[in-house]
């Protein structure tokens, strides 16, 4: 991995984040909502993608590709003061497109109205009208004795209440990205641990489940209780947080790439894409992160699951929860 040469993203993606020309303070705020309620858009009955603009779009990108949009139109839209009153139909409305001549929205838009409306709500009783002031507030500490660092700050807003901080490090890698976070405390730094990291992480082995029954629930797709789910992406964390240390990997590059790969190839699925697939000319390994993987997988030298299929048959836990 640490001789894995990739381009990273420049997080001026013309159709996923805010133009050049936006403030620092529009910056943050957008990344601060939309982070918000970043977590699963799907649902097994149907997954949320569809056209905007020609252009196909899937799951998370066609909810910030919605967001950019709506930047687009409204620059002031992405406001603690816009937020703390959003209403459902207004999210429902927003996060929705029409694809084959059905309306297809979002997972869930009514709890994340919830969120934003508290995420808007606590920026403001906190006496600021933009996130960015909670970065200055934290003087680019992410934990800190006084407890104003960051993430010790975000823990009070619910939708960045995760115990394992996904979101929190997610907006903290887009804050860094656009160079309005330079972070004091890196040894406190991690990737934001969702469902494709997961999957990756069991799948290439970083950590050994040795009970058999929480093995058999990843594999048959069981339900997980909040806690189990918890504890085992703590595990996970903490073991990227050791490939950070001993790889020489910046956490935002080292969670570009997992990200990607948990999309295009080791997917949700028993037969992930590990070698001798068709290629798909829109892959973003290829395309975003300048990968040529030659239709093998780049992490196969490190990953059990590629010669193992009790570990290629790994999925991440079944649970449904806004944390990730």
């Amino acid at each position: 991995m640490k001789n894995l040469k990739f381009n990273p993203f420049t997080y001026f993606n013309p159709h996923l984040d805010p133009p050049k020309q936006a403030t620092p303070d529009q910056v943050a705020d957008y990344y601060f909502f939309m982070v918000a309620i970043d977590y699963r858009t799907s649902t097994t009955k149907g997954h949320f993608e569809g056209k905007l603009n020609g252009k196909f779009f899937h799951g998370a990108d066609l909810m910030y590709a919605l967001g950019t949009q709506k930047w687009k139109e409204n620059p002031e839209y992405f406001t603690a003061q816009k937020m703390q009153n959003i209403s459902d139909e207004e999210v429902k409305k927003w996060l929705s497109v029409i694809e084959g001549g059905k309306k297809v929205v979002i997972y869930n838009p009514e709890e994340r109205a919830e969120l934003l409306r508290d995420s808007g709500t606590k920026v403001k009783q906190m006496g600021y009208n933009s996130s960015l002031e909670l970065v200055q507030q934290s003087e680019g500490y992410l934990i800190r004795d006084n407890k104003k660092g960051l993430l010790q700050i975000l823990k009070n807003l619910k939708a960045y209440s995760d115990p394992i901080s996904k979101k929190s490090f997610l907006w903290i890698k887009f804050l860094s990205g656009r160079g309005l976070l330079h972070i004091q405390d890196p040894e406190n730094l991690n990737v934001p641990v969702d469902n494709h990291l997961m999957r990756i992480a069991l799948r290439i082995g970083i950590i050994n489940i040795q009970d058999e029954e929480i093995e058999r629930c990843l594999r048959e797709e069981e339900p997980f209780k909040l806690s189990e789910d918890l504890e085992l992406r703590d595990l996970v964390r903490d073991a990227f947080k050791k490939i950070l240390q001993y790889k020489n990997i910046g956490f935002g590059e080292l969670d570009d790439l997992l990200w990607v790969l948990g999309r295009s190839h080791c997917i949700h699925s028993s037969n992930p894409l590990c070698q001798n697939y068709k290629h798909d000319p829109n892959c973003q390994l290829m395309v975003d992160l300048k990968v040529n993987c030659h239709e093998k997988c780049p992490l196969t030298l490190c990953c059990r699951g590629f010669s193992n299929r009790k570990h290629r048959e790994l999925l991440e836990p079944n649970i449904r929860t806004f944390f990730y």
